[in-house]
């Protein structure tokens, strides 16, 4: 199954430890935000990792939305 992994920024790791969780039981994790290295704040790349997560999501079955207690009205935006 494909998995879309989104989160806010700051708990980026926790979403790369889930993604590994994922991929060890043979699922597909499309999120390729969890993957780059590459500073999303960069204005110069920000359309870019915007078309990039709405293509991994529609690539993906299932959405799946870390948010732990305490973030839930932070207003954090994510990515």
């Amino acid at each position: 199954m494909n998995f879309y992994i989104a989160a806010p920024y700051p708990l980026r790791n926790d979403a790369i430890d889930v993604m590994h969780w994922l991929e060890s039981r043979g699922h597909v994790v499309t999120s390729r935000w969890l993957k780059d290295d590459e500073d999303p704040s960069a204005t110069l790349e920000q359309q870019r990792y915007a078309t990039n997560s709405l293509e991994d999501v529609v690539a993906a079955d299932v959405l799946l939305a870390l948010n732990h207690v305490g973030w839930e009205n932070s207003g954090t935006g994510g990515r």
